[in-house]
């Protein structure tokens, strides 16, 4: 898809170009397609800007790496861009995730099941698949724990 929008930015030349990929666009493997990119945006009248960031070091309480390029359209004369700061995360998962969730927002069992069927033997994984008709506690979680292990 992104070799699709070089036509795009030709035709409608936005002011910035705000692009956000996986962590692995910059690996040895990918990061070539990534250099050509940045040429192609430079061909097109752009001044690339880019870093990694991890959404844990900017107030999301998730570790998650991307890699962000930012475009700036050279007529505009604009000074040398400069991405935020990282600061200090001082949430926790727990202090954003709603203690009630509708079902509609669980898996189905057979959906559990056929993904697993599809991708790999539950057994392989050391993944037990329990049906119950209500909420384990802490206690009874733990208790299927510690029976896995012995």
């Amino acid at each position: 898809m992104l070799w699709y929008t070089e036509n795009a930015i030709r035709a409608l030349r936005p002011k910035f170009l705000l692009q956000e990929n996986v962590r692995a666009l910059v690996n040895k493997i990918n990061v070539d397609d990534f250099k050509e990119w940045q040429k192609v945006c430079q061909d097109c009248g752009y001044t690339n800007y880019w870093t990694i960031m991890n959404a844990k070091d900017f107030g999301v309480p998730q570790n998650r790496e991307r890699v962000f390029m930012l475009s700036v359209r050279n007529d505009l004369n604009l000074p040398t861009y400069r991405f935020p700061k990282p600061f200090r995360l001082d949430k926790a998962i727990v202090d954003i995730l709603e203690e009630d969730v509708n079902e509609s927002y669980f898996l189905k069992p057979e959906s559990v099941l056929k993904f697993f069927e599809a991708n790999e033997k539950p057994e392989d994984a050391g993944i037990h698949y329990l049906v119950t008709d209500h909420k384990l506690s802490d206690v009874e979680i733990a208790n299927v724990r510690g029976a896995e292990k012995s």
